[in-house]
């Protein structure tokens, strides 16, 4: 079970494996985010420039930047409540729960965040419905291309604040 969520996830996050130490080139609101299904387990991993999330990329200077990622990084840790909620009769929970905000090397001015968490649910996931927020908590964000790898493999672009998905 858990050998193919891992051959996939490792499909899902390969450019990100054997990247540069240095970041990438990014556009300014465009997140990307990815949810690997198998069963009763979702992979779901976040890639962006900071500025999609926090509306600055460098060194938070003042009390309410550094509040601005605090609260980003709460988001990520209580997703299944605001940003992906999935059905209360499927009982998720969340574990492996990571938020990374990345400068490049020697900067102070160019980040990005890197986040992912596992979603264990009671019951398989195929065809369930999610509701997605993250437009909605996340005003900066301008692109949200969602790729979903599982029963329905699907290219998504989120262009609401809040969208209904089928896994």
């Amino acid at each position: 079970m858990y050998k193919n969520l891992i051959i996939t996830s490792s499909l899902l996050l390969s450019p990100y494996i054997f990247a540069e130490k240095s970041l990438h080139a990014h556009e300014h609101g465009n997140v990307s985010l990815a949810i690997a299904v198998e069963k009763n387990i979702a992979e779901i991993d976040l890639d962006t420039p900071a500025e999609s999330l926090f509306g600055f990329e460098h060194t938070p200077k003042s009390e309410s930047e550094k509040k601005i990622i605090s609260d980003a990084k709460a988001s990520w840790g209580n997703i299944l409540k605001e940003l992906i909620v999935f059905p209360e009769t499927m009982g998720c929970k969340t574990s492996e729960v990571k938020f990374e905000h990345i400068f490049e090397e020697g900067s102070k001015t160019h980040s990005e965040v890197e986040a992912s968490v596992n979603v264990i649910c009671n019951k398989d996931l195929a065809e369930t419905e999610v509701m997605v927020h993250m437009r909605k908590r996340f005003s900066k964000i301008k692109k949200l291309k969602l790729e979903v790898v599982g029963a329905r493999n699907q290219k998504i672009n989120i262009t609401s604040p809040s969208q209904k998905i089928k896994l």
